[in-house]
């Protein structure tokens, strides 16, 4: 690396001398530019991908992913196939696909087991999904009814929207890590 460096600070000093700045005659010298440019990022994007938690959103996003499709799925289902009215058809979907993204979080994303507190976490993962909800039903309505689109386009739209909210509201109220003398309540 050193060597490349060297040679990139040679080249441009020597190109002219008023700028330093760096311009690539060829593919070669432009390569090593990129590649010393870009080998820090290598050592500091593992460190900045889990401060953020930006792992953690990704799983959580996976998760809520594969909800989203199983909400689809039972939304269209019930509309289609029981003639259930959309937004009733929303709810339904909406408990059985929560419950399966609370369980497959609860022990992926934020690496938590089972114990004595699960049943608490669980209406806390409620109420952010309540909220969560509400934004959801709140598009889906306003896309569906006012602009006329389909509901199963305005659903996925809706579910991007109201996503950012359950992430938030789960990392840190759901599975806020705790110090052993902290005491969490639900109101």
């Amino acid at each position: 690396m050193k060597k490349s460096l060297n040679l990139i600070i040679r080249r441009s000093k020597d190109r002219n001398k008023k700028n330093l700045s760096f311009y690539p005659k060829d593919k070669n010298d432009l390569l090593s530019f990129i590649y010393i440019i870009l080998k820090p990022i290598k050592y500091i994007m593992p460190s900045v991908f889990s401060k953020f938690g930006l792992e953690q959103y990704a799983r959580f996003i996976l998760i809520g992913g594969i909800g989203a499709f199983i909400n689809l799925l039972i939304l269209f289902s019930l509309t289609e196939f029981l003639n259930i009215y959309y937004l009733f058809s929303e709810v339904i979907a909406f408990f059985i696909a929560i419950t399966h993204n609370y369980l497959v979080n609860k022990l992926w994303t934020f690496k938590e087991k089972f114990q004595d507190k699960s049943f608490q976490k669980y209406l806390q993962y409620i109420i952010i999904s309540l909220l969560g909800l509400g934004v959801n039903l709140t598009v889906l309505f306003m896309l569906t009814e006012c602009l006329s689109i389909w509901y199963i386009i305005a659903e996925i739209f809706a579910t991007g929207v109201s996503s950012l909210v359950n992430f938030l509201g789960n990392k840190y109220w759901t599975f806020k890590k705790v110090e052993n003398n902290e005491v969490i309540t639900i109101f």
